[in-house]
């Protein structure tokens, strides 16, 4: 005999998913459509616009997923992706790899987790460059996710 999850509608438990409240979703929406305003300091303010809406959305989507006690003190692109996967949201799970793959990346590879690190840690020329030679590509990549994941 189970549980009763299905409520005598035939589903198992696989099919229910487990969904935001209506604060979250407020808050997920809040997030997503906010600007932090740092555009007008060139490509690297653009980056940085764009980045630091994704890793607040990123971080509360794995906030949302884990309790209290979970929480990462360091977060991964796969926590994003398990949150992403438990809450059901339709999100290709290339972009979340492309996106929040951390570690040493290479030059003219990075992903925009790794240029941020690289740039903040070290404020190197060299990551300005990597960030004006392929702006439209990390604008491009962010802007989908933040998309897909506003629209919960």
């Amino acid at each position: 005999m189970g549980l009763g999850l299905g409520l005598g509608l035939g589903l198992s438990r696989q099919q229910i998913r487990p969904t935001f409240s209506p604060q979250q979703k407020k808050e997920i929406k809040r997030i997503g459509q906010s600007f932090p305003g740092l555009s007008c300091q060139g490509s690297v303010g653009v980056f940085l616009d764009h980045w630091l809406i994704c890793e607040a959305l990123a971080k509360r989507l794995i906030m949302y997923h884990k309790t209290l006690n979970d929480l990462p003190h360091h977060w991964t692109y796969e926590q994003v992706s398990a949150a992403i996967k438990h809450f059901g949201i339709n999100i290709n799970p290339d972009l979340n790899e492309k996106i929040f793959k951390g570690g040493r990346g290479r030059r003219g590879e990075n992903t925009p987790r790794q240029i941020r690190n690289s740039y903040l840690h070290s404020l190197s020329p060299a990551e300005v460059q990597e960030i004006e030679s392929r702006i439209k590509e990390y604008v491009s990549i962010l802007e989908e996710w933040r998309k897909e994941i506003i629209e919960i």
